[in-house]
């Protein structure tokens, strides 16, 4: 999937509505998170995790399995920037779940 269209589709779903793009976007985001990460583009890989961390958060709870599964992809992505303390408190979210 190219750069841009990965981009793309990630935002424009998360433009639709928090409840309506939490439940819509699970595999597409996540092709789009995977795309931008294939690419090299660890910033923006982590920046698009962290709003669809938000958005299901938001729309579906903290607790919910794919916001869960979101913050795992998180903290993947920000250990792999060598942010580890980032990575840590994404973990530590999970911990008591």
């Amino acid at each position: 999937m190219p750069l841009l269209l990965a981009c793309l589709l990630l935002f424009s779903t998360l433009c639709l509505g928090t409840a309506h793009a939490a439940e819509d976007i699970g595999p597409k985001a996540l092709d789009a998170i995977s795309a931008l990460h294939k690419a090299g583009e660890y910033e923006q890989a982590a920046k698009a995790t962290q709003a669809l961390v938000a958005a299901r958060t938001l729309a579906l709870g903290a607790e919910d399995p794919e916001t869960l599964r979101a913050r795992m992809v998180l903290a993947r992505i920000t250990l792999g920037l060598g942010r580890e303390q980032e990575a840590d408190a994404q973990l530590r979210v999970l911990l008591p779940v």
